[in-house]
């Protein structure tokens, strides 16, 4: 039995590892993997670990800290301090903190100052983003001053213009505030025109219907106090002028992003005016506009360090564009060129030749519904760009196998494919990849309907892949899986919906490889029935520790019995989709009692299925082990934070 000091408050069920496994020779070395992977050498692990010895305690506090690092603020205030006073102290430290991140979260006044007091010498970054709860007293959190903060962001909130009024005065040396759809604010234009320090400006009117008559004026009052200005965001802006764009030049010549996504009054002369004057430009983003291949051409002439450009849904940029960035913008690392529908994509292989052949730096390339794109120009851009990391191909129907061939020839650093609904490509390229490129990340081939297996995968040691998305290739099964989860045990997130083949077996084969699951999609469609049973439920609840999200919908065979043993143990699960009623196992009224005596206060929200009788539950509820500290400590604060 493990040991604790008498001080330590900790959560035990019966999950708890048996440490004593630790002497087992894989099993230590599953750990040096799992841990070790920056190269720590840490310990020796040909030596025996102690029974009473938890595998965190032969750890410094540095690698502690880095994985502490990757936890958010409610796992950190409700998961890591209670557990003992060592991991108490150690949640405290300054590099955890440099964001105070508690969006989309009900958390109230009362509990953000609490939160802040702790932490108000570290924090650089909050994020009350969506949070609906607040008011000026936790906004302006008087009494309080975080000395560090540099970015604050309140969009979606309640805030008045009295409380960003404090807040500008309390902090005058913030970089960046998002204020954007703040239906309480009418004056944002006075306050914001006092942070001289302003590095990053989003349009605080973005998803409004009825910008004010005044925007480009108070725009205008705010750029000529913020020189500093190096983002600048101006979505869905019809009172954007060419004229305005140059006024924006001349007051922002440090300029480094400018994005301009569905402002349809900027022409090519406003442009074109633009770009004499910000010759520092590295990213720009005109999608969705009216912007054609003159102002193209003229930017790339004179923003020859131009690094990312994203033209998706601007139909008057042809291949004549792109052959002007081929020949001006060696730097580009980015290009987005997808079909709208709205307005399709004038672009062909030839516009692709053309960056491949000059933009030999690229490592990323969208060109998701892109028609008259296929095999030709992509194989030669792999050729062409070594450097080449993601390729977002969807719908591409030009795009085969060839190409995922050839991106695993010559590109070693490739990481992320996305192409979903790709006719082409089939289980030959998908295994080309997965043998061949071994920084591989994230797979998407949903509805790759000629994709069935994951062939012969001659490597020695197991994948980096992480994220992996099959939905509706109908015919991957338990075969699959196991070829997948013997190469991928590194796997968290894993989406199979519409894959009416899977059943227990199969998720057996899974997620005893693939253990530290953190999203697994198992649905089907209202049509198909799931062939995965309580069984199936079992395997995931004894070997998934760390699932977070699951969705069982079309469950035909899943009882309350299975549903609980789930529920019970796993212990970090926060959100559960299923089916209830009509051709399942389980009754509506029955589901939310259970779900409520094992996971405590949650929320739920019922949705149609299309079939009469039978309808879509979905559960978000806080983990096992903060259900279980709140119980155990009633006066303990929440903080809202699920």
């Amino acid at each position: 039995m493990t040991s604790w000091p008498k001080d330590n408050a900790k959560v035990i069920d019966d999950s708890t590892p048996n440490l004593g496994a630790l002497h087992d020779d894989e099993t230590k070395m599953n750990i040096k993997k799992d841990v070790i992977k920056n190269k720590w050498e840490l310990c020796d692990y040909t030596t025996d670990i102690a029974d009473d010895e938890a595998v965190v305690e032969i750890l410094p506090d540095s690698l502690v800290l880095k994985i502490f690092g990757y936890l958010d603020t409610a796992n950190l205030c409700c998961g890591v301090r209670p557990t003992c006073r060592h991991w108490y102290e150690l949640s405290y430290d300054r590099s955890l903190w440099r964001l105070l991140d508690v969006s989309e979260s009900a958390v109230t006044d009362a509990e953000l100052l609490m939160l802040l007091d702790t932490v108000k010498d570290q924090v650089q970054e909050i994020n009350l983003g969506r949070c609906s709860a607040l008011t000026d007293v936790g906004f302006v959190h008087a009494g309080i001053t975080c000395t560090k903060l540099r970015k604050l962001h309140v969009n979606n909130t309640q805030i008045s213009d009295e409380g960003l009024s404090a807040l500008v005065h309390k902090y005058p040396h913030l970089r960046q505030i998002s204020v954007y759809m703040c239906p309480c604010l009418s004056s944002i234009y006075a306050h914001l025109s006092k942070l001289n320090y302003l590095e990053e400006f989003v349009n605080p009117y973005l998803g409004m219907d009825d910008p004010p008559e005044d925007f480009i004026t108070g725009l205008s009052g705010i750029l000529g106090n913020c020189t500093r200005l190096r983002v600048l965001v101006i979505d869905e802006c019809p009172s954007l002028t060419d004229d305005a764009l140059e006024q924006i030049a001349q007051q922002c010549p440090l300029l480094a992003k400018l994005q301009l996504v569905g402002s349809m009054n900027v022409t090519d002369d406003g442009l074109v005016a633009f770009s004499k004057g910000c010759l520092s430009l590295l990213s720009l983003n005109v999608a969705m506009t009216t912007i054609g291949d003159h102002a193209i051409a003229e930017i790339t002439t004179r923003c020859r360090s131009l690094q990312n450009l994203t033209i998706s849904g601007a139909a008057r940029i042809t291949d004549r564009g792109l052959a002007a960035v081929g020949r001006h913008c060696a730097s580009l690392r980015c290009l987005v060129v997808n079909d709208s529908f709205v307005t399709p994509s004038s672009v062909t292989d030839t516009g692709i030749s053309a960056i491949a052949r000059g933009c030999r730096q690229l490592r990323y390339l969208e060109i998701c519904y892109c028609q008259h794109v296929g095999d030709t120009s992509v194989v030669l851009l792999a050729r062409c760009c070594p450097l080449l990391e993601k390729l977002h191909v969807m719908g591409s129907e030009g795009v085969t196998d060839v190409t995922l061939q050839a991106v695993a020839e010559t590109c070693p650093r490739f990481s992320c494919l996305v192409a979903q609904s790709c006719p082409g490509i089939t289980d030959v390229g998908i295994t080309a990849l997965l043998t061949k490129c071994r920084q591989l990340e994230v797979v998407d081939v949903a509805r790759c309907t000629n994709v069935k297996s994951f062939g012969e995968i001659l490597v020695e040691s197991p994948s980096r892949l992480s994220v992996l998305d099959v939905s509706m290739c109908e015919a991957i099964g338990g075969a699959a899986l196991q070829q997948m989860a013997e190469w991928s045990p590194g796997l968290d997130h894993l989406f199979m919906h519409g894959c009416v083949e899977v059943d227990d077996d199969g998720v057996r084969a899974l997620v005893q490889r693939c253990s530290i699951l953190q999203h697994l999609e198992l649905s089907v469609l209202p049509s198909q029935r799931s062939l995965v049973t309580d069984v199936g439920l079992g395997h995931i609840a004894t070997h998934c520790k760390h699932l977070q999200q699951l969705n069982i919908r079309g469950n035909c065979y899943v009882t309350e019995a299975g549903l609980l043993l789930l529920l019970t143990k796993c212990v970090a699960l926060r959100r559960l989709f299923l089916t209830v009623g009509a051709g399942t196992e389980l009754e509506e009224d029955s589901i939310f009692q259970l779900v409520e005596a094992a996971r405590g206060r949650c929320e739920a929200l019922l949705t149609g299925t299309g079939a009469p009788d039978a309808r879509n539950a979905n559960f978000r509820f806080p983990p096992l082990a903060k259900t279980l500290y709140c119980q155990k400590n009633e006066n303990v604060m929440d903080f809202g934070l699920y």
